[in-house]
């Protein structure tokens, strides 16, 4: 059994190593995002707004899906160790039973056993809480970044609609009087003889095109305002 003792203090270092390799890799992650990028507005800025590329939704979704990984994988680690340990014991017991061991070498390789379980399921819980921590926080900024970008498009919007109301009316104002205008420029209107009566038609014919106008125009945006 001095083999299995081996093993076992040998999977104490593995796990002081894969520990610390673990420790900088969600270190080196969750410098990404640190308390210093929520300071100041333009840091907040660039959180919370995306730019044409979609740069930040494409960091958001990135960040995510790897600490999903790791998640997984710390996961599946620690399901290996509790399948390794659950089977040596197995084998442990098949073994005492066969040759002549002590019950006190058996206790102590249990023991054992239950320390290198113990130390690998609370180094990856504490990696697991950190994760899920750090998921929690990009899921919070990537939701942030949803809402103000909703909430940007729909000020656009808004200024565009103000936009086009604006040109709406100049062109309900020109469009009439342009139109009684380039109507009565054609030649056939040009009677000098009546010169008088020809004016005198074309402002009554203005007046009445544009009120007209005007007037529908009126009924209609107060329709779709209300």
């Amino acid at each position: 059994f001095k083999g299995v003792v081996a093993f076992q203090v040998a999977l104490l270092v593995i796990f002081k190593a894969w520990a610390s390799d673990w420790s900088e890799t969600l270190t080196s992650v969750e410098d990404l995002l640190t308390v210093s990028d929520y300071l100041t507005a333009e840091s907040r800025k660039d959180l919370m707004y995306d730019n044409d590329q979609l740069s930040r939704s494409e960091f958001y979704f990135s960040l995510l899906q790897l600490l999903r990984q790791f998640k997984v994988s710390i996961d599946e680690s620690l399901s290996d160790v509790a399948k390794l340990i659950a089977e040596s014991t197995e084998h442990l017991k098949i073994r005492a039973d066969i040759l002549t061991v002590s019950s006190r070498e058996v206790s102590i390789i249990k023991e054992n056993w239950e320390i290198v379980l113990k130390k690998a399921r609370k180094e990856g819980t504490q990696f697991i809480d950190r994760i899920t921590n750090k998921i929690e926080e990009v899921e919070s900024l990537r939701d942030g970044l949803f809402n103000a970008q909703s909430v940007r498009e729909a000020v656009r919007g808004t200024q565009i609609n103000t936009f086009l109301l604006v040109f709406t009316v100049v062109t309900i104002i020109y469009l009439p009087p342009t139109f009684v205008a380039t109507f009565y420029g054609v030649d056939l209107f040009n009677d000098e003889e009546n010169k008088t009566a020809a004016q005198k038609q074309f402002w009554t014919v203005l007046a009445a095109v544009s009120g007209g106008t005007y007037l529908v125009a009126i009924i209609v945006l107060s329709s779709v305002q209300q």
